[in-house]
């Protein structure tokens, strides 16, 4: 896919199809792909509740429960971010109530005011 692939607005939706009908098993390694990227969110969702319920963030384990809420907010942004990528027949008003749900977010707003004022 990292061939065939081009991010470009102009671009992508036309790479994808070329990806899903002429490359050889290009529609199985991308469905392969997609449902293994949805199914690696739901572990994730399921993962923290699993932890959180038996109480593996207590002592002496929070670094390691702060490490994994960071990651998991880097994997769900990789989530939300490749789910827009191709640029397929979606609602437009999808990508954008997804960057403003994050950004009118008080905490986010305050860390991204923070970051770029100091």
């Amino acid at each position: 896919m990292t061939f065939y692939y081009r991010p470009s607005v102009v671009d992508a939706f036309a790479s994808v199809e070329y990806i899903m009908t002429s490359v050889n098993f290009g529609w199985l390694i991308r469905s392969i792909h997609r449902w293994s990227a949805s199914m690696m969110v739901m572990m994730l969702v399921l993962h923290v509740f699993r932890v959180y319920l038996t109480g593996g963030f207590k002592k002496p384990r929070e670094l390691t429960w702060v490490t994994g809420v960071i990651l998991s907010v880097v994997t769900v942004s990789f989530g939300v971010t490749g789910y827009s990528l191709p640029l397929e027949n979606r609602p437009p008003d999808y990508y954008g109530k997804s960057r403003l749900e994050f950004i009118n977010n008080p905490l986010v707003f305050e860390l991204i005011e923070n970051i770029t004022t100091n």
